[in-house]
């Protein structure tokens, strides 16, 4: 085996191992979450290149008869998601400060597709 083969078998392998462990976090914090129902109140989602306002995204659910306006501050997210659109926001039955926004649930989908990408990569190379 040469050099290069080592080096994209450790890069990719990487990607992958990294992709996995993340995807079985967000899953196993799911398992543990009470599923509630929210709603978009309000989004500012701008292109990488234009985000001088800040991206967020703020949302309204009710858990244990409390109501909670949170926002997620983060840049990717779902950029489908409209002001009004109803989301599953999870939160943990022991602290109700602690939540997975519909941005943590969407990562869920690119971890797992970089976990493919690093195993496919190490096959085709």
């Amino acid at each position: 085996m040469d050099g290069e083969k080592i080096i994209s078998i450790i890069f990719f392998g990487s990607i992958a191992l990294f992709g996995f462990i993340k995807w079985i976090m967000v899953n196993y914090k799911m398992k543990k979450y009470v599923k509630v129902t929210g709603k978009v109140v309000s989004t500012n989602k701008q292109p990488f290149f234009d985000s001088t306002d800040g991206n967020h995204c703020k949302y309204k659910f009710e858990f244990q008869n409390k109501i909670y306006d949170v926002e997620d501050n983060f840049f990717g997210g779902n950029p489908k998601l409209k002001v009004g659109d109803t989301v599953d926001v999870y939160v943990s039955e022991e602290n109700s400060n602690k939540y997975l926004l519909p941005e943590n649930i969407y990562f869920k989908k690119i971890y797992f597709l970089m976990f493919l990408f690093g195993i496919l990569s190490i096959i085709v190379f």
